[in-house]
């Protein structure tokens, strides 16, 4: 059998902790989640999403890309609180490198720096909802976007899930999606600490019009 070869990856890894003490229903709601949310975020990059759930309640997403996956990261940690509420402890971790196939699609029989790197983080760091295996992410990006999700409710998450959403493109879709209020949703966003990743996760022009009145 070929062994297909990627030389840039971009790998997700995450394990409910045991301490978030939830009930099977919702741990298995909250894998069905993610995987949704890796479909959406897959094709936003035009590339098949190729994940799993594996043992010790935890989950795997695979990408052909190398990205720095900090705006997947925090999706995927809006989409998990919104199921389970801001008791859920989510580890998640990224990792950058190659990785390599036996099956094509498979990600059980992958392997590669892509999978080591996220695989060893996530065995190491016990105390971060969001972390990267690059050393310059994980102290910068990574460390503060850690410390806003902690913070967000059930709501706040909700609103982010439609937020970070790679098919949403500015304020006013999300505020339709949502059935809000454009109003309401900037005071829900301010609430859940928008303005301060807003620019780390490529979205600093999605509400336009506040923009364009700050400058006026």
């Amino acid at each position: 059998m070929p062994v297909i070869q990627h030389k840039q990856a971009t790998v997700f890894i995450a394990q409910i902790d045991h301490r978030s003490n939830l009930s099977v229903g919702t741990v298995t709601g909250v894998i069905w989640a993610l995987g949704q949310t890796a479909v959406s975020i897959a094709h936003g990059y035009r590339t098949m999403p190729c994940q799993t759930r594996v043992p010790n309640q935890s989950w795997q997403m695979f990408l052909p890309i190398e990205i720095d996956g900090l705006r997947e990261a925090m999706l995927l940690q809006a989409t998990a609180i919104a199921v389970a509420g801001p008791e859920l402890l989510l580890r998640l971790c990224v990792g950058n490198g190659d990785a390599e196939f036996i099956a094509a699609g498979e990600i059980r029989s992958a392997s590669g720096s892509a999978f080591v790197s996220s695989g060893r983080l996530l065995d190491a760091k016990k105390d971060r909802r969001i972390d990267h295996a690059d050393p310059f992410l994980s102290r910068g990006a990574f460390r503060k976007a850690d410390k806003i999700i902690a913070e967000w409710n059930t709501t706040q998450a909700k609103v982010m899930q439609v937020v970070l959403d790679p098919n949403i493109k500015d304020i006013g879709q999300a505020a339709e999606y949502l059935g809000w209020d454009v109003k309401i949703l900037r005071n829900e966003l301010k609430l859940a600490k928008f303005e301060q990743i807003k620019d780390m996760v490529g979205l600093g022009d999605f509400d336009r019009a506040a923009n364009w009145e700050m400058a006026t």
